[in-house]
């Protein structure tokens, strides 16, 4: 009884939510009736399906889509070839007027590619793009045009300006070209401001020095050399024709490019130094200072007078017409060698007209001539070579076939010989061959 009683009660506080909930989903049951009873009285499925149809005709890119309506629920099935396509039926479907659900079995189908229908809609769509902005692409067009024509007239302009001003024509066509290339980046800026690309021109003109720094890593040498030649054009520690040395090589200079600057050698081969490798290096500049010191050694006897052997080989570098007074030349002891007094003669020429190795064939040759005439001895080193049995020594006569020598002891000191002929200066014989050969590298002289 008491299990009963319990069972009694809980029933009682159970029953009450439990009648409510059926009450409460009869109620639902019963609108949903209603809300379909009174759909069917205001609008038929007929009505619904000649109204989705007369749509779907208008829009005329679903031919393939099957509408079926019953009791208000609009089933659709076929296949469409975009998903926006899909979308879009079921969204119109469900706005009309007694519509109470959409049941979508539309399947998206994608053509295949022998049909080309993809291929036709992408060009339609172009079409309609292109004619659409049409009127932005003129206007574009006309405003780049402008600009290519004020970039060259500020060019021009500001390149006839800076070679008035600057004296090196290499700066002031890189002057130039930058005002050039800034008339062109605000050309684009404008022509993406019109475009509505705001953003995308606030990016290019500020990735405008991330681009040259870019460039100026990736072309780091190309960027060195073309620096280096505008320094080197302005500061012009040497000139076209100069004999320079630099790194060991020496040459005439022929000319001077964005790149490199080109040297004839004494032996007439053409070298191209880079021009960040002559900034970087000493440069030594031969006819920047047409005076040239020379050297040489000569040997004397140990029984001989220094003191007179000096006297005759400054007597000879006095009457020497291509050594130099000033400065005065000099005849100093170097060392005491073994069998002779060494003797360092220092004179100075005229590079610019006179030939340092022809000069210093004539002043050894005459100091040689000079000794001998005075009777001061130029032994060879000591050497001591020892015969235990003997060396039998006999005369032989000369051949009558021998050649003789058509030189007398007098052309010893003469001041030129068949062999110097001339004392002219290197520069001249490598001008000429810069005259007659082809440039040796395009593009303009920077000096």
């Amino acid at each position: 009884m008491r299990a009963f009683f319990l069972l009694t009660v809980l029933f009682a506080f159970l029953a009450p939510p439990i009648a409510a909930q059926e009450t409460a989903k009869d109620t639902n049951q019963e609108q949903a009736v209603v809300s379909i009873v009174e759909a069917e009285q205001t609008v038929s499925d007929e009505q619904i399906k000649n109204r989705l149809s007369r749509i779907l005709q208008v829009a005329e890119a679903f031919p393939s889509v099957d509408i079926r309506v019953q009791e208000g629920v609009v089933k659709l099935n076929g296949t469409v070839r975009r998903d926006e396509d899909r979308r879009w039926v079921d969204r119109i479907a469900r706005r009309i007027e007694g519509v109470v659900a959409v049941l979508n079995r539309v399947e998206v189908r994608d053509p295949a590619w022998w049909e080309g229908s993809r291929a036709a809609d992408e060009v339609e769509l172009v079409g309609r793009a292109i004619l659409n902005r049409l009127p932005l692409i003129v206007v574009v067009g006309v405003v780049l045009l402008i600009t290519g024509l004020l970039s060259i007239l500020a060019k021009n302009s500001s390149l006839k300006l800076f070679d008035r001003v600057l004296s090196s024509s290499l700066l002031a066509r890189v002057a130039a070209r930058v005002i050039g290339v800034m008339t062109i980046v605000v050309g684009l800026y404008l022509v993406l401001r019109i475009a509505g690309l705001t953003q995308l021109a606030a990016t290019v003109v500020g990735g405008t020095g991330l681009l040259g720094l870019i460039l100026g890593f990736a072309f780091r040498d190309i960027a060195e050399n073309f620096l280096a030649s505008v320094l080197l054009s302005l500061e012009r520690p040497f000139r076209i024709g100069d004999l320079i040395e630099v790194e060991g090589r020496i040459g005439m200079v022929e000319r001077m490019t964005t790149r490199c600057t080109v040297l004839v050698s004494l032996t007439g081969d053409h070298v191209q130094v880079p021009n960040a490798t002559i900034y970087k290096s000493s440069i030594r500049n031969v006819s920047l200072n047409p005076k040239h010191r020379l050297d040489f050694t000569v040997g004397i006897g140990y029984e001989d007078s220094i003191a007179h052997a000096q006297a005759v080989v400054q007597n000879v570098l006095a009457e020497h017409q291509a050594v130099l007074a000033d400065p005065e030349p000099w005849v100093l002891v170097e060392q005491l060698a073994s069998s002779t007094v060494v003797l360092r003669v220092y004179f100075w020429i005229d590079v610019q007209a006179s030939n340092p190795f022809k000069v210093t064939s004539s002043v050894i040759r005459q100091v040689k001539a000079a000794f001998q005439q005075a009777g001061i001895s130029m032994p060879d080193d000591a050497r001591e070579i020892i015969f235990p049995q003997g060396v039998p020594v006999s005369m032989l006569a000369q051949p009558a076939d021998c050649p003789q020598s058509t030189a007398s002891p007098a052309d010893e000191g003469a001041l030129l010989t068949v062999g110097e002929r001339d004392f002219n200066a290197p520069q001249r014989e490598l001008a000429k061959q810069i005259a007659e050969a082809p440039p040796a590298t395009k593009g303009g002289n920077l000096l």
